[in-house]
């Protein structure tokens, strides 16, 4: 979360100092104070910056976690993952296309830059084998070059979107793995829609519900292929169902009309502007159809600058009254914002400061009291309950710790969570609850063999030799998806104990 945290207060001062300004200023106001140059040269700057971070993680001069994994070129830039780089590259390569168009040159300056620029973002994205990264560029791109209406960009344009295809088709067919597991998410989340079609599970619904219904669906179908490729899921396909899941179908349907007028408003305002400000949504929009851009600030912060631009000469020519309510209306929402924003980040930050003090070996019990303090203030954060949880099974307190730790379930469901829980029940010496959670973990990731294992030890502490039998068999007798010393360890623990029990 710490990555939202200045994106989002730059966000909320700025606006406010601009409905502050437009106000004050009433129908003397400018809405142009801010060009599309202004947003461009910013975006260029960040996207250049990203783009040269990443091949230079992919030479491992920087960051020597990176560079080449599973024989792959591979680079993050200051992200999680790819799709960080992929969702950079999507807001920014309109702006980053277009830059010289503002600018006193010629076509042909204008096209070379625009097709230098394409070219090494689709070869990042292709070394990066993001599919969405490359359609969502490309489909900007081929913008670009049918609105100019110049035929050397024409030509090279469709060149170059041509390779792209093939490239995502490719990538496609060699990442079979990739597809079968979105795959299993698809049908998880069809299972989620169709409980509650129109108005969803609510905020965070996902996150709350989507391991639970993956456990029943995987012991519904009883696909070995599933098995093996289930896992924590933290976001679905892509935002498109992220939305729908959350807020059903009226939800979908109320974010549907605002894109059909702003494309409605589009067709009637076509110049510069307004064209970077589209080709970003757009770019948005179908990076969104195959991956999660939200989970990125740039991406909101690129979203709300292309609106701006998109809508802002209709602001510019209203009433001075209606001016004056949007911009008030923003103004308060800003405030609102920051007050609830800026002392929640303040405590984000102390519990960041926390973490980083337990790894320097500072006592359980010292940082326990600090986790109580902040409890008050982040008490909805799974993440902090999570970790509370875990300082107190390390002080010995595994009752809170279980009441800390389902708390934190209740918020978002996952098999670490369920782990960890049946693990604390098993100390509290609640074996039945103990038993309930182990098969809940086992049966979200049914690849893993921890729970299993766990449910052996449990079954032998109950004298269940019967049961110690049957899943002993099942553990030996599972498929291993990638082979471990741990897994090892496991069978070889699991195979003396039943040849020492005769079983």
């Amino acid at each position: 979360m710490g990555k939202w945290i200045g994106a989002s207060v730059a966000l909320m001062v700025s606006a406010t100092a601009l409905s502050l300004y437009f106000i004050l200023k009433g129908r003397n106001a400018d809405v142009n104070i801010i060009g599309s140059l202004d947003m461009a040269w910013p975006f260029t700057l960040t996207g250049f910056i990203v783009m040269a971070h990443s091949f230079l993680q992919m030479c491992s001069v920087l960051h020597a976690g990176n560079g080449i994994v599973d024989g792959l070129l591979y680079a993050t830039a200051d992200f999680d993952n790819p799709a960080g780089v992929a969702a950079t590259l999507t807001v920014t390569f309109p702006f980053m296309s277009g830059v010289k168009a503002y600018k006193e040159c010629s076509y042909v300056k204008q096209n070379v830059f625009t097709i230098v620029v394409a070219t090494v973002a689709l070869a990042l994205l292709a070394l990066l084998r993001s599919r969405a990264g490359i359609l969502a560029v490309g489909a900007v791109l081929l913008m670009r070059g049918l609105y100019k209406r110049d035929n050397f960009l024409r030509r090279l344009v469709f060149i170059i979107t041509l390779v792209a295809a093939t490239t995502v088709i490719i990538i496609s067919v060699t990442k079979e793995g990739s597809n079968q597991g979105r795959t299993l998410i698809l049908n998880v989340c069809m299972d989620m829609i169709k409980d509650k079609p129109l108005f969803g599970h609510g905020l965070h619904g996902f996150r709350r519900n989507y391991m639970l219904y993956q456990a029943k669906y995987l012991e519904r179908c009883n696909s070995e292929t599933f098995n093996l490729l289930a896992d924590n899921v933290t976001h679905p396909l892509n935002e498109y169902f992220l939305l729908t899941v959350n807020f059903g179908i009226i939800g979908f349907l109320v974010i549907a009309v605002a894109v059909l007028m702003t494309l409605k408003h589009f067709t009637r305002q076509l110049y510069n502007d307004t064209f970077t400000g589209v080709s970003v949504l757009t770019g948005i929009a179908i990076l969104s159809m195959f991956s999660y851009p939200f989970r990125y600030p740039l991406t909101l912060v690129g979203m709300i600058c292309a609106l701006f631009l998109v809508f802002r000469d209709q602001l510019s020519d209203s009433q001075g009254y209606i001016k004056k309510s949007v911009c008030t209306i923003t103004t308060i929402l800003s405030i609102i914002g920051l007050t609830i924003f800026v002392p929640w980040s303040v405590y984000q930050n102390k519990w960041g400061k926390l973490v980083r003090s337990s790894e320097n070996n500072k006592t359980a019990q010292k940082a326990l009291d600090n986790y109580s303090v902040l409890y008050r203030h982040l008490k909805n954060d799974p993440y902090f309950l999570y970790n509370y949880a875990y300082i107190l099974a390390e002080t010995g307190d595994c009752f809170n710790a279980v009441q800390i730790a389902q708390r934190s379930f209740k918020l978002m469901a996952n098999y670490d969570t369920a782990l960890f829980v049946a693990e604390q029940q098993k100390e509290c010496g609640n074996m039945d609850y103990s038993e309930e959670y182990y098969k809940l973990a086992s049966a979200m990731c049914p690849v893993r063999f921890i729970p299993l294992y766990g449910l052996f030890q449990l079954y032998e502490e109950q004298h269940r030799f019967d049961d110690m039998k049957q899943l002993g068999r099942s553990i030996l007798a599972k498929p291993v998806k990638v082979q471990s010393a741990e897994i090892k360890r496991i069978r070889l623990a699991v195979r003396q104990k039943m040849v020492m029990y005769n079983l």
